[in-house]
């Protein structure tokens, strides 16, 4: 299947992120010079030296190959923003065959959380075409047929229970590697966004979604007890008291935040900074994520309920999101979300069949 495939992928270390994908099949077969070339804000005369230098001064570059006398034509990019450690490459004219030999060269890249941009124009509203993809933030494209996740990537996940149990089909490989497909191969526009949006959603940063953000503007509901003792966040709740998916995102940021390593840390805050100074440009206030101090670790967030038939209510949201989950019981305060075992829902009818596998 010959679609047209742009990716863009998110890492620690942009230069070997750069060079990873520049030794990878897709981009060895090009030829060393691009056709343009642009480095930093300046377009310059191509060449191998310059993106070179680019790269391992983890620099911005744009590099774009075409090749116009081929039937079809054919145009290939590759960039790079350090401002969110971010990579894009692209090629109008990929044949995809299926999405494990997709997974068996991503793996090997250096990269944290990636995106695969839709195959097809969803917004076009001179059509009657509305839909726009969630994604990630950062500058990632907007969702389509896939999404990865590497290593410590998984931790931008409310959990990696999310994983199992989302409305995609879940591929897993080497080093650690995570590849979600939102809808069928070779199917046209119209069911592959049926299929795929309620995926998307699912995997968005909207508060229902399983995607955690660098920062964030915490809801009101959000009202926690600090235990030393436990190193941890008790939200107690009392009789008929809503807790709402807001609420247990909200907690999910607040864990996320306050447990990053050192280096996570001060690089998502610098990107957190960067992203926060261009949207006010625009007249868009955005809130850093809020952290408790060094002398208040967080290593979890429990929900304390006083009715136990509330406790089950929400049992399952908030093992969902390895939350712990507790009530009173008899008068003694029991853990609830240890001993729940939910099985994993079935996978959607097209991601078992053999078009949701390959072209």
């Amino acid at each position: 299947m010959i679609i047209r495939r742009s990716l863009s992928v998110e890492g620690l270390d942009v230069s070997k992120l750069v060079r990873a994908i520049q030794g990878s099949p897709w981009l060895r077969e090009l030829p060393v010079n691009p056709h343009s070339l642009s480095v930093g804000n300046n377009r310059v005369t191509p060449s191998p030296e310059l993106i070179e230098q680019a790269t391992a001064e983890g620099g911005e570059f744009h590099a774009r190959w075409e090749f116009l006398d081929r039937t079809p034509s054919r145009t290939c990019f590759l960039s790079c923003d350090p401002d969110f450690g971010m990579v894009k490459l692209g090629d109008s004219a990929f044949e995809l065959t299926c999405a494990e030999d997709l997974l068996a060269v991503v793996c090997e890249w250096p990269f944290e959380v990636g995106a695969m941009s839709p195959f097809y124009s969803w917004y076009r509203p001179e059509e009657g075409k509305r839909y726009r993809a969630p994604s990630f933030m950062g500058g990632h494209y907007g969702h389509g047929w896939a999404c990865f996740f590497k290593g410590a990537g998984h931790e931008r996940l409310v959990s990696r229970r999310w994983l199992d149990f989302g409305p995609w089909r879940v591929l897993r490989g080497a080093n650690d590697t995570t590849m979600v497909v939102f809808h069928q191969l070779g199917v046209d526009e119209d069911i592959a966004r049926e299929q795929a949006k309620p995926g998307h959603q699912r995997m968005s940063g909207d508060e229902e979604g399983g995607d955690l953000s660098y920062f964030f503007e915490l809801g009101r509901e959000f009202d926690a007890i600090y235990k030393p003792d436990r190193r941890q966040l008790r939200v107690i709740c009392h009789e008929g008291r809503d807790v709402t998916q807001r609420e247990m995102r909200d907690a999910c940021l607040v864990r996320f935040h306050n447990t990053l390593d050192p280096e996570h840390l001060a690089e998502f805050m610098r990107r957190a900074v960067v992203y926060a100074e261009s949207m006010q440009r625009l007249g868009i206030q955005q809130h850093l994520a809020d952290r408790f101090g060094p002398d208040q670790p967080i290593e979890s967030v429990a929900y304390v309920f006083i009715s136990e038939a509330d406790a089950r209510k929400y049992l399952h949201e908030l093992w969902l999101r390895e939350l712990e989950c507790w009530a009173f019981v008899d008068g003694k305060e029991i853990r609830l979300d240890l001993d729940y075992r939910p099985e994993p829902p079935s996978p959607p009818d097209w991601a078992t069949s053999n078009r949701g596998a390959s072209a």
